[in-house]
């Protein structure tokens, strides 16, 4: 396997490696983490000072801390904390109180200047107990605790909806878990079999420092793609750290992964494994990148029974390049035979350019183009493909047609085509 073999290979480096997983929260941890739960909900509306002090403090009930504080990140990012004043009002009740500390007179007297400052204070904040801009206060909150209320630790603690799930927290604090994991990486080298594209248009999208490698097929998976870590560059490592992270929540919806990042400890590295099956949350499941795409495939099952339409099928070499076409047209009887789709709509010259190097490299005999019309005429494009050129929307019945014409190009036996 591939895998095996890089770990191989990097022990046979001479360097003292040793390999770890993450120890993920899952459903074992759901007795404790309903306990935080309804301790969480005790503090809910205070100031989450308080909350995070009781968090120091000893629980009635076992928890694991090392768990407890990527949870508790997770716990803050759903309940959002909340101020209890408008920063514009604290700003007002702050140049009020200096208004009146203006007109402060100290008396002749030294030994009476703490005594008269004690009194002044309270006659001050007496004055803005009952201004109208900071309303009634609660029990046992202070002035002094309000007039510096837009601190951090000042905020008060947010409510908890009735009916969150702990399953998403619980997978919300495993991507804090492996954050800490990827953002102190040197090196991270992903295997993806299936599913491949949405995770290399992340990688590329953020301008991650990557290499992808395809993969021969008794490796078990498509491709490697090989991403530089924070730790590897010499400046912007934590912004860098933090788009890195977010080519996480994709991989759960691959058919199969596995991850290695590489961790530096001295003169010591260490291997960190996830893999498939790791409970991860997954990105939101988006299946079509356009409308465009979306609606051709709508309208192409609608119209024929005899063609299946595959969405994002194996990637393409080209050179050194991939290629990811969008959809892959195969015949229910005739499964050996399949046309690959591409959709080229709304791009920059450079892409488009490139775009067309990669196809004529590609060389793919079943090739079926489909261009906007904005785009100009087809002349450019290989010679083997069939170009479709279309407006607004492709039309499916355009698309079956030209299937249709390459296999009798190809072949005197070409499938029926049976239009609904």
């Amino acid at each position: 396997m591939a895998i095996n073999s890089m770990i191989e290979d990097l022990k046979n480096t001479g360097l003292n490696i040793k390999e770890f997983r993450p120890h993920f929260l899952d459903s074992r941890d759901e007795p404790w983490v309903s306990s935080i739960l309804e301790e969480y909900r005790r503090f809910e509306g205070k100031p989450l000072r308080d909350w995070y002090l009781r968090l120091r403090e000893p629980l009635p009930f076992y928890c694991p801390y090392a768990k407890l504080k990527y949870f508790v990140k997770a716990l803050d990012e759903v309940s959002k904390s909340s101020d209890r004043l408008p920063k514009k009002k604290l700003q007002e009740l702050r140049r009020l109180l200096f208004h009146q500390s203006e007109s402060f007179v100290y008396p002749s007297s030294v030994g009476r200047i703490a005594e008269d400052i004690n009194f002044r204070q309270e006659q001050m904040f007496g004055t803005l107990a009952t201004h109208t801009l900071l309303g009634p206060l609660k029990e046992n909150e202070s002035i002094e605790s309000i007039l510096f209320a837009d601190l951090p630790s000042e905020k008060l603690v947010g409510r908890l909806r009735d009916d969150i799930s702990i399953h998403d927290l619980i997978l919300s604090a495993n991507t804090y878990l492996l954050k800490g994991i990827i953002q102190r990486s040197e090196r991270v080298d992903i295997f993806i079999c299936g599913k491949v594209r949405p995770i290399v248009r992340q990688a590329l999208l953020r301008g991650l420092v990557c290499v992808v490698k395809p993969l021969h097929g008794d490796s078990g998976y498509d491709i490697k793609i090989s991403l530089s870590g924070p730790l590897a560059l010499f400046r912007h490592a934590r912004l860098y750290g933090r788009l890195l992270v977010e080519v996480l929540p994709f991989l759960p919806n691959c058919d199969r992964f596995h991850l290695n990042a590489i961790i530096s400890d001295g003169e010591k590295q260490n291997s960190w494994i996830i893999k498939s099956g790791d409970p991860i949350k997954p990105a939101e499941n988006t299946a079509y990148d356009s409308q465009i795409e979306r609606r051709f495939a709508r309208d192409f099952m609608k119209m024929t029974n005899d063609y299946d339409l595959i969405r994002e099928p194996q990637a393409i070499i080209a050179g050194e390049s991939l290629i990811f076409p969008d959809f892959a047209i195969r015949h229910r009887t005739d499964t050996g035979k399949s046309w690959l789709l591409e959709i080229v709509g709304y791009w920059t010259d450079n892409y488009l350019k490139k775009k067309i190097e990669n196809l004529r490299l590609a060389n793919i005999q079943h090739l079926i183009i489909c261009v906007s019309k904005r785009l100009g005429s087809a002349d450019k494009w290989p010679d083997h493909a069939q170009v479709i050129v279309f407006d607004r929307w492709i039309d499916p019945i355009v698309v079956l047609k030209a299937v249709a014409a390459g296999y009798s190009q190809n072949s005197k036996d070409a499938p029926s085509t049976d239009l609904m």
